[in-house]
């Protein structure tokens, strides 16, 4: 994302465009682009021509590749606290006490090798 948007972030554009690299925006946009539009994007992709550039982030714009990434990301998001949720409490003790000890070179905590 950054890549390709980079600027509006502060950051410097990359090259995964220009680079024919098969990254998730160029896949979503070739999955929901019409026949025109994915003709368009195989024939400008993977081009260093800053006018083949600007036509793939044209259609990008056109398909709402960015708000597409974001739902996406979203949607992970929740999916990885709702996995979270349902690590059990002892096993989550557990762990922190292992860390702990690791952490603090045996001062406090669990033993690593001590299955409680």
């Amino acid at each position: 994302m950054l890549d390709c948007y980079g600027e509006k972030e502060g950051k410097k554009p990359g090259t995964d465009n220009q680079e024919n690299r098969r990254i998730y925006l160029i896949a979503m946009a070739l999955n929901k682009a019409s026949p025109p539009q994915r003709k368009i994007l195989e024939e400008s992709y993977g081009r260093r021509d800053e006018e083949m550039i600007q036509k793939v982030k044209d259609i990008y714009n056109e398909l709402d590749i960015i708000g597409e990434f974001y739902k996406m990301e979203d949607i992970i998001h929740d999916q990885i606290l709702n996995e979270i949720k349902k690590i059990p409490e002892e096993f989550a003790r557990l762990l922190m006490g292992k860390w702990a000890y690791v952490f603090t070179y045996g001062k406090i905590g669990t033993p690593s090798y001590v299955d409680s």
